[in-house]
Order: structure tokens, then C-alpha cells, then sequence
């Protein structure tokens, strides 16, 4: 599975309950309806904010957000 820039919605897989979206120069964020915050895409400084450095095509879960 690979990654390409898309001029159109697509569906990010594994979301649901969505209540805002954010986008930044390489990575995008999502809230929920629970009050989690999930981020994808690049993360070589940490922007998905999960305690790693490492990019993720799939969501994951921002630590410390309940």
C-alpha cells in the first residue's frame, strides 16, 4: 500500500465520530466525538504527538488527550 497527494476527499480508514479536522504541511489531525485526538502522516519532530518519531499512513491516538 503506498501513499499519493489526491486533489479530492478520500476516507480515512479507521475514523469514525469525527467532529474537526486539521491539516498541516504533512500530517492532518482528527477529534472525535469521545474527546481523543488521532494524527497521521509525517512525524520526524513528533507532530502526531504518540511518543514516537516515527510517519504513520494509519491513524494513531495523540497521547495525553483523554
Amino acid at each position: 500500500m503506498g501513499t499519493a497527494q489526491c486533489s479530492i476527499p478520500v476516507k480515512v480508514i479507521e475514523l469514525t465520530s469525527v467532529t474537526a479536522i486539521a491539516a498541516g504541511g504533512g500530517h492532518s489531525s482528527a477529534r472525535l466525538t469521545n474527546g481523543t485526538v488521532s494524527c497521521w502522516g509525517d512525524n520526524l519532530d513528533g507532530q502526531l504527538g504518540n511518543g514516537v518519531t516515527l510517519s504513520s499512513r494509519r491513524p494513531v491516538k495523540v497521547v495525553g488527550i483523554p
